[in-house]
Parts: structure tokens; C-alpha cells; sequence
């Protein structure tokens, strides 16, 4: 089990949307994660258009705020929307704008992002 492997964070991403629907599916994994003796940081990703407690505040420790984000110009967009989902960060609870890619042909734009 992830337990016994001593991992501490799982992303759940949103693959497979047609099988069940989001919540069911990172509700599962909740409940068999309150089960282990050990922290383990489930982060998901529901790809809602806009803040759904139900999908994170309630089923995550994290939370992605949109779709994949690979351009400097994502990031500026991120920036913008983040205040939207700024009332649902609580202890236990942060929500993540992506991954920062550093290898990506930026340069000084990376600084940018980093600090965005």
C-alpha cells in the first residue's frame, strides 16, 4: 500500500472522467487514506470552472485551480484567477495554481512565474 511504501503526497488526477464521477472517485481515496495510521497529502485535480468545495475543500488536502499549465502566459492567467479560489484555503486545505516548469525555454520568465 502507498502506506507501507512510505509515500507522503498522491495526485489524483482527473483521467478517465467518462468512468465515475470526480467526487466519488477522490471521495474513495479519501476514505482509504483516513484508514492508514500515516499523513499521506492527497492533491487532485477536479478541473472545475470555478470553486467546488465539494470536489476539494471536502474530498483534499490540495487542489489544482485548472487544466495543465505549460506557457508563461498560463501562468499570468493563474495569477489572475487565483483570488477566486483564495476563500476556500484553510489549515489542512491549499489550493495549487501547477507545477512550475523550469526547463521550459523561459529563462528570466521563470523567475516571473516562480514569484506569481
Amino acid at each position: 500500500s502507498y502506506a507501507s511504501w512510505g509515500v507522503d503526497f498522491i495526485k489524483s488526477d482527473n483521467c478517465a472522467t467518462y468512468a465515475l464521477d470526480p467526487s466519488v472517485r477522490f471521495g474513495a481515496m479519501r476514505d482509504a487514506l483516513k484508514r492508514v495510521n500515516r499523513s499521506i497529502l492527497l492533491s487532485i485535480e477536479p478541473f472545475s470552472i470555478t470553486p467546488d468545495p465539494a470536489q476539494s475543500v471536502k474530498v483534499s488536502n490540495m487542489a489544482r485551480i485548472g487544466e495543465d499549465c505549460g506557457s508563461y502566459g498560463c501562468a499570468v492567467i493563474r495569477a489572475d484567477i487565483s483570488d477566486k479560489w483564495a476563500p476556500l484555503a484553510q489549515p489542512g486545505y491549499w489550493n495549487d495554481p501547477d507545477t512550475i516548469e523550469l526547463s521550459n525555454g523561459l529563462g528570466s520568465k521563470n523567475r516571473a512565474w516562480f514569484g506569481l
